[in-house]
């Protein structure tokens, strides 16, 4: 998005010319956040639609433990060979900087995928034993 300065910078323009412009830039921001808003809308209609029927969330929870856990005992290594690659590599690089982020992510994911299988295993039952 274009701030007043930018504007004002861009040409030494005068003040109607850059009051003009700047109504532009909000009318602009104006119709994203309702277009945002309109989408946000129907989606949770049809998010909730989707939540009434048993079946289908039954099948939904299936399928997220299953990306889960199959994600995580694949993805968690090929993110840590990847930070580890990032953390040989110059600074000047910017999978550098990612790779903390990269170890994180694997370290989350992993356990996360661990939970989840020790938690389907048992049928969805949960003891603190």
């Amino acid at each position: 998005m274009v701030g007043p300065f930018v504007l004002l910078r861009e040409r030494r323009i005068g003040g109607q010319e850059w009051y003009a412009r700047l109504q532009e830039v909000a009318e602009g921001s104006r119709r994203s956040t309702e277009r945002l808003t309109h989408i946000t809308t129907l989606a949770t209609g049809a998010l909730l639609a989707l939540a009434g029927n048993a079946s289908l969330r039954h099948w939904l929870m299936e399928m997220a433990a299953n990306v889960a856990v199959v994600g995580g005992f694949v993805a968690a290594p090929v993110l840590t060979v990847t930070a580890w690659i990032g953390l040989v590599l110059p600074e000047s690089v910017p999978l550098h900087h990612v790779s903390t982020t990269l170890f994180v992510v694997a370290l989350v994911w992993v356990c996360t995928a661990v939970l989840i299988a020790h938690v389907h295993e048992r049928g969805g039952e949960y003891s603190a034993d």
